[in-house]
């Protein structure tokens, strides 16, 4: 699983390439460590990953499906290709989600150029879904980073999926400055749409509401994103009422008496 369940269940944006290719030419880049040498990893606009000290990857893929060593940059690629992005250094995964707004972007752009029959039923509800919910986590009271020279970014993105939420953190350092990027990913049901967002539940007290889980007389049981240590947040059960001004209140199960 990748930094976040979102992430990790969705298929790239491009085709990983792997060659030399100046670092201009880079949204971001990252010095790792590879074997006795310290080599180079870049993110491209188009959201391919690239291996700037690795001409020929398939070469060494081959040796190293013969029992050779796998150098840490392929490692890397590898478990890029399989959906791991938890490996990413830190300097990557930031520009990573932006490359994925962007890439939604582009195909949204796209869709709405097109006749909308031509489009799936499915997609075009979760994209609506997801944005709705992207902008539901963005109106929530999450901590999230405000470092000033240096990071300072909250990144959330919303995907389709079992209800799950993460947040963390990542270290930016820059010009011998360092910093944090929060980042929240959320996945939720396409049913969110109908049992949370039109019932108006989508954030309460501050906090997102994943599902609705049952309901009885003291009334709704949720799934929210719960607040941790720092920049976490986890999922976590709570009971969701009416008070006595006809607004909705968030308590969480474990503190209700």
């Amino acid at each position: 699983m990748g930094r976040g369940y979102g992430i990790s269940s969705i298929p790239f944006l491009e085709v990983q390439i792997s060659m030399k290719k100046p670092c201009e030419e880079f949204i971001t880049s990252t010095s790792v460590r590879c074997g006795r040498h310290v080599h180079t990893i870049g993110l491209t606009p188009r959201g391919a990953l690239v291996l700037c000290d690795h001409p020929d990857v398939n070469t060494e893929l081959a040796l190293a499906a013969l029992g050779a060593p796998t150098p840490r940059c392929l490692s890397i690629l590898q478990s890029w290709r399989d959906g791991d992005y938890a490996v990413l250094p830190d300097e990557i995964y930031p520009a990573l989600i932006k490359a994925l707004e962007r890439r939604d972007d582009r195909q949204r752009a796209a869709r709405e150029s097109a006749d909308p029959l031509e489009v799936p039923f499915r997609i075009r509800a979760e994209e609506r879904v997801r944005a709705m919910a992207e902008g539901a986590l963005k109106q929530c009271g999450y901590r999230r980073s405000h470092t000033m020279w240096v990071g300072g970014e909250h990144i959330v993105a919303a995907y389709i999926g079992e209800p799950d939420i993460v947040g963390s953190s990542n270290d930016v350092w820059r010009l011998g400055f360092h910093g944090t990027d929060s980042w929240i990913d959320a996945t939720v049901r396409l049913s969110w749409y109908s049992r949370v967002y039109k019932c108006r539940l989508a954030v309460v007290g501050g906090f997102f509401v994943l599902d609705v889980i049952a309901e009885d007389e003291k009334g709704l049981v949720v799934l929210a994103g719960r607040q941790g240590r720092g920049y976490d947040v986890h999922p976590a059960r709570a009971r969701v009422f009416v008070d006595e001004g006809g607004e909705y209140r968030l308590v969480w199960l474990r503190d209700v008496k």
